[in-house]
């Protein structure tokens, strides 16, 4: 087989004429001839066929003689399997031999890994410090590999019997988040106990807790850094009297905050962090104050949490911090009292930083206020934060005021009804023609009985040059890597690689991957890598739209969308939101498949079916018995909207809200939905509608809105 035969082969993750490969040296070297990046990928692809040694010579050589960026990735792949295996002579040689990396610690840290795992720690200690400043300069402070070299340094000044072990170990613990590290060190000194007896009462208690917080044990950990932090403060005196112990640090009060986020003791851990923020110096004291007003806050306990903010703000001078504590401050305040809170905006707005910092705030609001029927705080509060949101948080008032001058249900203190008309009017026009929010935006246009087209931002195809043109232009690491998975059909590499790297991989290589997983049957990997499209500089089109959201399943979709009399393109919707198309994937709640039926629920209407046994990671049982159960909830509730918002927060508790709401019409029900999490949904479900209907059936976003809202 010629070689370009054999490449056609391996970009369809075809690699059955490998798999009867022995590599000899000199037929290693004849697989340089699919190109410089040839070596590494066909070294992944053997060690995917099984053939650990013909894949660990070829990467060896990719090592030794590949360009950048396949040789630090080649590096990368083959220290791991060493390590993995702990051949860690051969790590050292191959660390050794390969020099230095462009823009990489990697051989670095590799060759410390060795020298340590074979007891070499005199040379682990003069290595390191070479290496530890070129660590603080190129790793971002919470990398775990501070922590380890941290571990490294420390046990090897035990062993080497010098005097500085302990405020090595000290430093690991004071200096680093909780990581692997801290669980082996902690083993370490257990196993050598004399050592225990360098540190405190307070410092053990410490070193405990943060292996346990290291492990994921965070409900014990919170229990003894608690009890830990009462003990120290019964004995610290007054503030400022005597040096802290290591949990009266900055270090010290983060792990307790975390261990009490982690394991949700929130009032426990919060109280600790109010008593002990007297004590710190003076620059954690709002940092104590803000972390014991968020756990109250996850608590439930709005009013302390506002208590303790507050507190937090009077000592707090950084500018981005204080952003972040009158956001949780502010957030509060809606929760303890979203009426309250009106008559307090116009002297709090406007608020300090980026005004979308704060919309999902102001969003919140707006939600709260709609489920009070209070209109008039609502159209104050909008009154007040206008001259200074953001569109997108603006345009949720914007909608709902509208909505409900529309109904009836608010009047709006203007003289005449065309006054009332014409603020209508611009309420619906100011959110249509904002775009950070999509589905207001929609909505908007819909009320204003506008199509929408326009609101979708599809440009023309011919607006966007051809996919190779502009794959030719990726030059970063990412995409040079991006582009080899793709021309070697390694496709789980491709898809992580895509994921990772943000805008770093452009528009063409995204598109060639999506169009690749959707030839493979995967949808889902094609909407994820499509994800970042724009934001890469890719322009949506038709054509790439059809790649965000694509018709899987397409001959089943439109055969049980008609039987059941459901609209296809908001049963694709439905499915691409609760499942981006996985038939094999679970939620945590314990709903199944594409469709995301919940066992119980599937049983009972696969027997209304006369469907027996139903597998639900079947595609063809998961949406036949989801689309007759959207069809059933559409007729039960008469609605399109709340039979979406039943799919997601189930039929009771959509009846106990239509109770609770009932004089709301769909648009104002959906504002008033207290479950964030179905309010979105209804809101997502809706924008994926609206492009499937004008992308697969020609029809105008305004028609799919109404239909969803029965305007």
């Amino acid at each position: 087989m010629d070689a370009d035969e054999l490449s056609e082969e391996l970009r369809h993750s075809n690699y059955d004429s490998l798999r009867e490969i022995s590599f000899s040296r000199h037929r290693i070297e004849e697989a340089e001839r699919l190109g410089d990046d040839a070596t590494f990928a066909l070294g992944l692809i053997f060690l995917d066929l099984g053939h650990d040694e013909a894949g660990e010579q070829l990467l060896r050589r990719a090592v030794l003689r590949a360009p950048q960026p396949w040789q630090s990735e080649a590096f990368a792949r083959l220290s791991a399997i060493l390590s993995r295996d702990e051949r860690y002579d051969e790590l050292e040689a191959l660390a050794r031999s390969v020099g230095e990396l462009p823009g990489s610690l990697d051989v670095e840290l590799r060759l410390l890994e060795a020298l340590y795992r074979l007891g070499r720690f005199d040379e682990v200690l003069s290595t390191l410090e070479e290496v530890r400043p070129r660590l603080r300069a190129s790793l971002a402070p919470g990398d775990p590999r501070h922590a380890e070299a941290a571990l490294w340094r420390a046990v090897s000044l035990v062993e080497t019997d010098s005097p500085h072990w302990p405020g090595a170990v000290r430093e690991l613990y004071l200096d680093h988040p909780a990581a692997h590290a801290h669980s082996r060190v902690w083993v370490y000194l257990i196993h050598r106990q004399e050592l225990m007896s360098e540190f405190t009462r307070e410092e053990v208690s410490y070193f405990r807790a943060k292996q346990l917080l290291s492990e994921g044990r965070s409900a014990q950990a919170a229990e003894i850094l608690s009890g830990a932090m009462s003990e120290a403060l019964s004995g610290a005196g007054s503030p400022g009297e005597s040096s802290p112990g290591p949990l009266l640090t900055e270090r010290g009060i983060i792990d307790l905050y975390l261990a009490g986020l982690a394991s949700r003791r929130y009032r426990v851990t919060a109280e600790a962090l109010r008593r002990a923020a007297p004590f710190l110096e003076t620059d954690l004291v709002s940092r104590a104050y803000e972390y014991a007003g968020r756990l109250s806050r996850l608590g439930g306990a709005h009013s302390a949490a506002v208590s303790l903010f507050e507190r937090s703000l009077e000592t707090e001078t950084d500018a981005q911090a204080r952003q972040r504590i009158v956001w949780y401050h502010l957030s509060s305040r809606v929760r303890s009292d979203p009426a309250g809170i009106v008559s307090r905006l116009e002297a709090i707005v406007p608020l300090p930083g980026d005004p979308r910092y704060y919309s999902d705030i102001f969003a919140e609001l707006a939600g709260l206020l709609s489920q009070q029927a209070r209109w008039d705080l609502l159209f104050r509060a909008y009154d007040a934060i206008r001259p200074y949101a953001a569109p997108d948080a603006l345009a949720r008032y914007e909608i709902t005021i509208a909505r409900a001058i529309e109904t009836g249900e608010f009047s709006p203190p203007l003289a005449t009804t065309r006054d009332v008309q014409a603020l209508r009017r611009a309420l619906l026009e100011s959110a249509s023609s904002q775009r950070e929010d999509r589905f207001a935006a929609l909505l908007a246009a819909t009320l204003l009985g506008e199509p929408g087209d326009d609101v979708l931002g599809l440009a023309d195809d011919s607006e966007q040059p051809p996919v190779g043109a502009r794959s030719g232009q990726s030059s970063t690491r990412a995409a040079a890597l991006a582009a080899t998975y793709l021309r070697f059909g390694l496709l789980d590499e491709l898809f992580s690689t895509v994921r990772a790297a943000g805008s770093e991989v452009g528009p063409g290589v995204r598109v060639a991957a999506a169009d690749r997983f959707l030839r493979d049957g995967d949808a889902r990997r094609a909407i994820l890598v499509m994800s970042g499209f724009e934001l890469s500089g890719g322009m949506l089109t038709r054509q790439t739209g059809m790649l965000r959201y694509p018709s899987a399943y397409s001959s089943i979709v439109n055969e049980r969308t008609r039987l059941e009399g459901v609209d296809s393109a908001v049963f694709y919707a439905l499915v691409r939101e609760e499942s981006l198309f996985d038939p094999e994937i679970s939620s945590s709640a314990g709903a199944v498949g594409l469709a995301q039926l919940m066992p119980s629920t599937a049983a009972d209407i696969a027997a209304r079916m006369r469907l027996e046994a139903p597998v639900l990671t079947n595609p063809a049982h998961s949406l036949a018995i989801g689309a007759r159960y959207f069809s059933m909830l559409s007729g039960q509730f008469g609605s399109v909207a709340r039979a979406i918002a039943a799919y997601n927060a189930g039929q009771g508790n959509v009846r106990r809200w239509e109770r609770r709401f009932a004089e709301l019409d769909d648009v104002l029900f959906h504002q008033a939905i207290p479950f964030p999490e179905t309010y979105e949904h209804v809101r997502k479900v809706v924008v994926s509608a609206a492009y499937y209907g004008y992308l697969y059936d020609g029809r105008a976003p305004r028609d799919t809105v109404r239909l969803v809202f029965g305007l």
